[in-house]
């Protein structure tokens, strides 16, 4: 019986099927939460822990912050990765953010060393301070976004990475001259046809 629920659990994160007040990791034993807020229950099983909420989720938020996760799911109506969500998860290796991600907070992903995010969400308009500090496992990022999302400047975003970032090909200079993207010049290519 046992086999069956993994099994079921599986194909429902492949699906996209993380329920709508869960979050889904994988670690290599149960991680203690960094906070406990809104959090109902908390279990682990054969490297899957599963977090319930109160209610339904729109916002990470730091629950998971400097642990020894590998990989996390997130249910698809998650708009906001809250300010230091995943804060030196050094092991996170998350290759991508649920669709309707609009909000990128502060040290979000800092010292994800791992993280192997190929692109961001098509809706994603604000990315905070040191997001992707020292996020070295990144090759290069894709942002499909003519309007580039608003940066503040000097805020160390990208910094310790040196990947590309890739953006709509005539929005190229306007990224290039945008606040905070213009720390980044020549790090900012079209997109590749």
């Amino acid at each position: 019986m046992l086999q069956v629920v993994l099994r079921r659990r599986t194909n429902a994160v492949k699906s996209g099927g993380v329920p709508s007040n869960q979050i889904w990791y994988d670690a290599p034993s149960k991680v203690t939460l960094y906070s406990e807020t809104d959090v109902i229950s908390h279990t682990f099983r054969n490297g899957r822990g599963i977090i319930t909420f109160n209610n339904d989720i729109t916002e990470v938020k730091d629950w998971l912050r400097e642990t020894q996760i590998t990989n996390v799911y997130l249910p698809k109506g998650i708009t906001k990765i809250g300010n230091n969500a995943f804060f030196e998860c050094f092991k996170l290796a998350l290759t991508s953010l649920p669709s309707g991600v609009t909000y990128i907070g502060d040290h979000s992903f800092t010292d994800c060393e791992k993280l192997a995010l190929t692109s961001l969400p098509s809706g994603v308009t604000y990315i905070g301070s040191a997001a992707f500090f020292r996020c070295v496992g990144i090759n290069g990022l894709t942002i499909p976004i003519e309007t580039p999302p608003t940066l503040k400047a000097y805020t160390v975003v990208f910094d310790g990475t040196y990947f590309a970032i890739f953006v709509p090909a005539k929005s190229v200079n306007t990224y290039k001259n945008a606040t905070g993207w213009k720390e980044y010049p020549s790090r900012i290519w079209p997109i590749p046809k």
